[in-house]
Parts: C-alpha cells; structure tokens; sequence
C-alpha cells in the first residue's frame, strides 16, 4: 500500500509488471524502516512503539533513474 499517495509510474507501459515490482519494493522497505524506528528506540532505551504514533502514515519516495 502506498499510504492513499497519487503513484506516478511511468515505465508501466514499456515494461510490463514494473508497478507491481515497484509497490512490492514500497511495502518492503516500509516494513524495513519500522523495524529500523523499532530497534533506534530499543538502542535508545525507550518502549519498542515509542516512535509508532509518530510514523503511522509515512511518506516514501522513489526517483528510479536511468543514466546513459
């Protein structure tokens, strides 16, 4: 899930299947950055959920770039 933000993915016609790889990608790394803000509290000798509330609805961005 993209968090309700408007996805601009402009490569979904050239190359088929590229959204799908893209929002997996999205939801992976939102699992990874909760776990990071779950462990930096622990490290921090705070409750694990300590920056839960704070980060329920992030933001990502992704800029894939092509250089030739």
């Amino acid at each position: 899930m993209l968090y309700d933000l408007p996805v601009l993915i402009f490569l979904q016609d050239l190359v088929p299947g590229y959204r799908a790889v893209i929002e997996r990608y999205y939801e992976a790394m939102g699992v990874l950055s909760q776990r990071m803000l779950r462990l930096l509290a622990i490290g921090l000798g705070m409750d694990a959920d300590y920056f839960a509330a704070s980060f329920d609805r992030p933001i990502y961005t992704l800029r894939p770039l092509h250089y030739r």
